[in-house]
């Protein structure tokens, strides 16, 4: 009779441990579920962050290239000028200057329309 309570007793402590074991699994494997959603939502706000990096360096990359046209186009337009200005000394000095100062002028104007313009588009591509 001894040895039944003792295997029933045995018994009972194996079936406790058991539902404890069990118990203890479904809590792991909750925790593991939760890790893996938290994560995986890390990532996706990651990949999202890196997507949006990815286009202002694109975007940034085509100001450049722009800035860079402009700059030739700038260097361009004063060779012209350079040359509009030896033309205009051989004709007459007093026109060749008028001349100079209107191209000039001009120049500058279109310059800084065309920087405001890229200023402008960096503006609205830049995070508000």
């Amino acid at each position: 009779m001894d040895e039944i309570l003792l295997t029933k007793e045995q018994h009972q402590e194996s079936g406790k441990k058991y539902e404890e074991l069990e118990l203890s699994h479904k809590k792991l494997q909750e925790q593991v579920t939760e890790t893996e959603e938290r994560y995986g939502v890390q990532i996706k706000t990651l990949q999202e962050a890196l997507q949006a990096q990815e286009e202002k360096d694109i975007e940034l990359t085509n100001v450049k290239e722009a800035f860079n046209g402009l700059s030739l186009e700038v260097n361009s337009s004063r060779k012209k000028m350079d040359e509009l200005e030896l033309k205009l000394l051989l004709v007459n000095p007093e026109s060749l200057r008028n001349c100079i100062r209107n191209v000039v002028c001009m120049l500058n104007q279109r310059q800084r329309a065309l920087e405001f313009k890229m200023l402008l588009k960096l503006a609205e591509s830049s995070p508000k």
